[in-house]
């Protein structure tokens, strides 16, 4: 079996296991038909902070929903203006 021409049995020999895999192909896929739906288009970083798929949302215009201080310095530090940053917490 394979993910993007990659034998799964190779990246659990070289990352050893659990290891997470994204396909970048179908992230880039999934940011433009979401982005043909929506003018402004925002990702929700509770849903996964993950620096690379980050900069994938800030290569594709996607702007951020976070919750925390933490994703807030995060975005920051991945290189979302502050404008971009859409920070909402529960905690008053």
């Amino acid at each position: 079996m394979k993910i993007e021409n990659v034998e799964i049995r190779d990246i659990a020999k070289e990352f050893g296991t659990p290891v997470y895999v994204y396909s970048l192909a179908t992230l880039r896929q999934a940011i433009s038909e979401i982005k043909q739906l929506a003018p402004v288009t925002r990702y929700a970083m509770k849903a996964n902070s993950n620096s690379r798929i980050l900069k994938e949302m800030l290569d594709n215009g996607v702007k951020i929903d976070a919750v925390s201080v933490f994703e807030v310095q995060r975005a920051l530090r991945t290189g979302f203006l502050t404008d971009d940053i859409c920070f909402t917490s529960d905690v008053f």
